[in-house]
């Protein structure tokens, strides 16, 4: 999106809180009754109204009153003074001029989004034949009088998309969801600042991008008219967080355990401050990690068999010893290793019990012990498949070699069982 059209859309969503703030002139408020004055603040709290305004509206108002009142002292019945009422849009009709007139009534029903356009129209560069046909369409849509909102919004699509251009539409996708669009990225960029990401001098650029993100998202997936059902949106508001979210947002997400895809890279990222990664690292696994995703999503967009783990695998080890220096990686395979490492060591005690292997023996020190040799042996197969090298052959045989003798029995049995088994089925033949 052009940053001119983002800076637009921002200045969009400001202007509603102005308007909320809206003050009535202090003429107006010594020149007529409270009721009046409640009833013109109405309108100025929805739309900039200039005193003469204002002033026009409280006249009228005035003037209705006293012919209300007129009718009531001879004799008319109340249903029938409701005709110098009328409802607020043929009440300021004369008042208002046109696209101030579409600002109050969409004000009134943010849901209608023939009065966005209209509202819009500057922004939008309607040409007056479109206009005349939005306008044509509200008309319509007032008396069909549909309530529903997700109706309102199906029936307001079908009709604009066949009214404005396509470089119209989605102006008028992201004027709907620019508002909303705030917020969100309001809410990111209050996260983001917590955990302290982004330099005070790229601040503005960032919360930028965030916000074009946000915006694009929202405006493309129009949820409000659920423009695509629940799988689809699912699947296309993946995608588009993978081609596009900003890599702070990726980065804050992986940090605070929020939504990500697990793999070598967003592991680094989530021990960064163990791994002491510098600003470049951080982006290069940031940029690979966006990569392996992608790349795994087009693969089952193709054939979702197609199972390439071995491929993402070595897509993973090639990268990561690139980025990493020695002492990271070891770090960062230690990380990674440590909670499965303590499973398998659970899992190995368990067994043991089960042979009657156990007694005579210290739970906790026995854990530790096969934990730390199960990890070491994590560690050391991560290595080699990263690089098969003669010394990672060699590290990894000399972890296999320090097996705890406990393991060793348990080794000794499974091999037994198994060729017992074996020997059985080939009986069986």
């Amino acid at each position: 999106m052009k940053p001119k059209m983002i800076k637009i859309l921002f200045l969009f969503c400001l202007s509603f809180p102005m308007v909320n703030q809206a003050q009535l002139s202090t003429k107006v408020i010594k020149s007529f009754p409270a009721h009046i004055i409640i009833k013109i603040y109405d309108v100025a709290s929805k739309i900039e109204l200039s005193e003469e305004n204002q002033l026009k509206i409280g006249k009228k108002l005035y003037t209705s009153d006293s012919l209300a009142n007129v009718s009531l002292a001879n004799g008319e019945s109340v249903s029938k003074i409701k005709k110098y009422y009328p409802p607020g849009k043929k009440f300021l009709i004369g008042i208002l001029k046109p696209e101030e007139l579409d600002t109050y009534l969409y004000e009134l029903d943010k849901k209608n989004r023939f009065l966005l356009a209209l509202k819009s129209s500057t922004i939008l560069h309607l040409e007056p034949q479109q206009t005349l046909e939005i306008r044509k369409q509200e008309k319509l849509l007032d008396s069909l009088k549909i309530t529903d909102y997700l109706q309102k919004h199906q029936f307001c699509n079908r009709k604009l998309d066949s009214i404005l251009s396509k470089k119209q539409y989605a102006s008028l996708m992201n004027l709907a969801y620019a508002d909303e669009s705030k917020k969100e990225t309001d809410n990111d960029w209050k996260n983001i600042q917590k955990l302290k990401l982004v330099p005070t001098k790229d601040s503005s650029r960032v919360y930028s991008q965030l916000y074009a993100y946000n915006l694009e998202k929202n405006s493309f997936l129009d949820s409000h008219s659920k423009k695509f059902d629940t799988k689809q949106s699912t699947e296309i508001k993946n995608l588009i967080v993978l081609e596009k979210q900003p890599p702070v947002l990726t980065r804050y997400n992986i940090l605070s355990n929020f939504i990500y895809k697990l793999n070598l890279f967003s592991i680094a990222i989530q021990y960064e401050k163990e791994l002491n990664l510098n600003p470049t690292q951080i982006d290069s696994l940031l940029s690979r990690y966006r990569e392996l995703e992608l790349m795994k999503y087009k693969d089952k967009e193709e054939n979702q068999l197609l199972k390439k783990t071995a491929t993402y695998t070595l897509y993973e080890n090639k990268a990561i010893v690139t980025i990493l220096d020695p002492k990271q990686l070891a770090i960062l395979l230690t990380n990674k290793n440590k909670k499965n490492a303590i499973q398998i060591a659970q899992e190995n005690w368990k067994e043991l019990e089960q042979q009657g292997l156990t007694n005579g023996y210290d739970k906790n020190s026995q854990l530790q012990e096969f934990a730390k040799y199960n990890l070491n042996f994590l560690v050391a197969s991560d290595r080699l498949k990263m690089n098969n090298n003669p010394i990672n052959m060699f590290k990894k045989r000399d972890v296999e070699l320090k097996k705890p003798e406990l393991l060793k029995q348990l080794d000794a049995i499974k091999r037994s069982e198994k060729y017992t088994k074996v020997a059985k089925n080939q009986l069986k033949w």
